[in-house]
């Protein structure tokens, strides 16, 4: 074989592998941007599996609970005091007429839970509050579930606002529409039904209240 043939065999062979290597790093630089590609469409389909956020905390402030486990126990005993202290509006219980009458059909809640919210501005809070009712001659308790607008006021007390305005009205109103909140509802509402498929002792208190 002479040189000449030689040198064309080597410079076939460097082509050959440049041809290769050419090859290997157009299937290498495919490879990365499908892996890119998948690995960004995994990772977002798991962060949204996982993005468990709720709008809501629960039982975060010991005080807000003892607020609204305070103001629960005023009304079911009628403590007027009580309720005019926890309160923005102390004369909204002035007369007590409406709180006697409600006494004669609701005697306790236990098991309280609030769901907070942050409220329009920085110190008031909008909190869900789940509970357990105790209706006179009714052996089940039924879950129920109330709203209350809380406030903070100068002294770092926490007061429930019982004279909202439109605006809170209305950010309350948008709040309870959001499916967290729903799904509130909903379990309030499932443990409502059982409950009264379940007690006809529930169901004879309805008959009797709800004509």
């Amino acid at each position: 074989m002479t040189s000449l043939e030689k040198r064309k065999r080597e410079l076939k062979k460097k082509k050959m592998l440049l041809l290769i290597w050419s090859i290997f790093l157009i299937l290498v630089g495919v490879g990365i941007t499908l892996y890119v590609t998948n690995y960004k469409k995994i990772k977002d389909a798991v962060d949204k599996k996982n993005d468990t956020t709720k709008i809501y905390e629960t039982n975060s402030d010991l005080e807000i609970n003892m607020l609204v486990t305070t103001y629960l126990n005023a009304m079911t005993s009628c403590d007027q005091k009580t309720l005019q202290s926890v309160v923005t509006n102390p004369s909204q219980f002035d007369n007590m007429t409406v709180l006697l009458s409600r006494a004669q059909k609701i005697v306790g809640y236990s098991h309280i839970d609030c769901y907070t919210v942050k409220g329009i501005k920085e110190n008031e809070i909008l909190c869900y509050v789940i509970a357990n009712i105790s209706l006179k001659d009714v052996k089940s308790t039924p879950k129920d579930i109330m709203v209350y607008y809380i406030v903070k006021e100068a002294n770092g007390e926490y007061r429930i606002n019982n004279n909202v305005d439109a605006e809170i009205s209305a950010f309350i109103d948008e709040k309870t529409l959001n499916d967290d909140i729903q799904a509130l509802y909903k379990i309030v509402k499932d443990d409502e039904d059982k409950c009264y498929n379940e007690d006809k002792t529930l169901r004879d208190f309805y008959e009797k209240y709800q004509k």
